[in-house]
């Protein structure tokens, strides 16, 4: 099983800490400068007051919690800025948090039209676009990254999970393993790279990256390296071993959809169809795959 980590879950794994991160990322302004705005600020152009003023209470929707009202103000300073890449990145962060990755792409690509410099931005534009299910474009975009910035490892790793999801395991390997040279996210980088190297047919190089990521976790693995270990032993034919590492990450979390499909796949290789029935079922109950392969197994089942 992938680890990764996609914009589309910002909200649901750090929830207002990310509204925090945006209102510490801009612009501050002085006390007195700020309680001045509705008057003419004699040394400061208009322009820029309008700048500062949107900017000032876009601050303010954040430290509310109101993201709607913060993306109308920094959206109307960025229009008025003369340098609006930074704003409109921000804009971008809100509209993901809100769940708009159609308006958040648009708002990074008016900060591309203005800068192109930063790897930052390139990353969050394929972050983007794979939420938008564009994955070849992602990974092309991602390149664009790692050419202004070739030793960041996060970039690296997300390349990686995007081409084993369009099932280019070469490509992903080589990109999981230059994550792991650059010490981004060992456990989970370890764990994608075995990943790869299953689908490539390497299993003695798969069983090493998995055990490494083992390693890494510790005492208390998390499901997903319990199941793909199984699924090398699964590849490999090993029915018995698969089941047991699949019961183990089960035994973590029973409501883990993908290892209830690996678990019933190894079940019907062994003829043991009342069992691989259950566990298909279990896959359709809990299952968050997309929607082809919950097609598949429901017309299986049939």
């Amino acid at each position: 099983m992938l680890l990764g980590f996609f914009p589309n879950v910002i909200k649901r794994r750090f929830g207002s800490f990310v509204l925090l991160a945006l209102l510490c990322s801009l612009p501050a302004m002085p006390l007195l400068q700020a309680m001045s705005l509705p008057r003419a600020l004699p040394n400061i152009p208009l322009r820029q007051q309008r700048v500062s003023m949107h900017t000032l209470l876009g601050r303010h929707e954040i430290l509310k919690g109101r993201s709607l009202g913060a993306i109308h103000h920094l959206e109307a300073a960025a229009l008025e800025s003369d340098k609006p890449a930074a704003l409109y990145d921000h804009v971008a962060e809100l509209y993901l948090f809100v769940n708009d990755p159609f308006k958040a792409l648009g708002s990074i690509n008016l900060a591309l039209d203005t800068d192109q410099v930063s790897a930052e931005r390139w990353a969050k534009k394929a972050s983007i676009l794979n939420v938008l299910q564009q994955k070849e474009l992602a990974a092309k975009t991602m390149q664009e990254a790692i050419t202004r910035e070739p030793e960041n490892g996060r970039y690296y790793f997300d390349l990686g999970v995007w081409q084993a999801e369009q099932g280019q395991f070469d490509q992903a390997a080589k990109s999981s393993e230059k994550a792991i040279e650059l010490n981004y996210d060992s456990a989970a980088a370890y764990n994608n790279y075995g990943y790869a190297l299953t689908h490539t047919g390497e299993y003695s190089k798969a069983h090493q990256a998995i055990d490494k990521a083992l390693k890494e976790e510790g005492a208390t693995p998390s499901a997903a390296l319990l199941d793909s270990k199984g699924y090398i032993h699964f590849k490999q034919n090993e029915w018995g071993e698969a089941l047991k590492w699949y019961d183990k990450a089960l035994e973590l979390n029973p409501e883990l959809g993908d290892v209830y499909l690996h678990k019933a796949e190894v079940l019907e290789a062994q003829g043991n169809t009342r069992e691989a029935i259950e566990a298909y079922m279990a896959y359709l109950r809990f299952s968050q795959s997309d929607e082809r392969q919950i097609k598949k197994v429901a017309e299986r089942l049939d």
